[in-house]
C-alpha cells in the first residue's frame, strides 16, 4: 500500500465535516484579525492625513511669508540703494529679530528662489 492509498484511507475514515469546519473557523478567526488591523490602518491614515493638511497649511503660510520678504527686499533694494530692510510685520522676520541688512537680503531671497 502506497502513501497516497494511507492518505485516501485515512481521509475516508475521518469525518469530513469536522475538518472543514475547524478551517473555516481559522478562516474566519484571520478574516476578524484582518478586519482589526484594517480599522486600525484606517484610523492611522485618517490621523497622518490630518497632519499633512496642517503641514500643507504651513508650509503654504510660509511661502506666502517668503513671497513677501522677497517683494519687499526687491522693491527696497532697488528704490533705496543699499539699507537696512525692516520686513512686514508679524513674520518670520519679525520672530527673528526685525530689519534684514541689505548684505542678508540676498541670502534671504536665494534661499527660497527654489520654493
Amino acid at each position: 500500500m502506497s502513501i497516497l492509498d494511507t492518505a485516501r484511507q485515512t481521509l475516508t475514515e475521518l469525518p469530513i465535516s469536522d475538518i472543514l469546519r475547524e478551517r473555516l473557523s481559522l478562516a474566519f478567526d484571520h478574516a476578524a484579525s484582518l478586519e482589526r488591523q484594517i480599522a486600525e490602518l484606517q484610523t492611522t491614515n485618517g490621523e497622518l492625513q490630518s497632519q499633512l493638511q496642517d503641514v500643507t497649511i504651513e508650509r503654504d503660510q510660509a511661502r506666502q511669508e517668503c513671497e513677501a520678504l522677497r517683494e519687499r527686499i526687491a522693491v527696497l533694494t532697488t528704490h533705496n540703494g543699499p539699507s537696512v530692510v525692516t520686513p512686514p510685520s508679524g513674520g518670520i522676520a519679525e520672530r527673528m529679530g526685525g530689519a534684514f541688512p541689505t548684505a542678508i537680503d540676498g541670502l534671504v531671497s536665494s534661499c527660497f528662489m527654489g520654493s
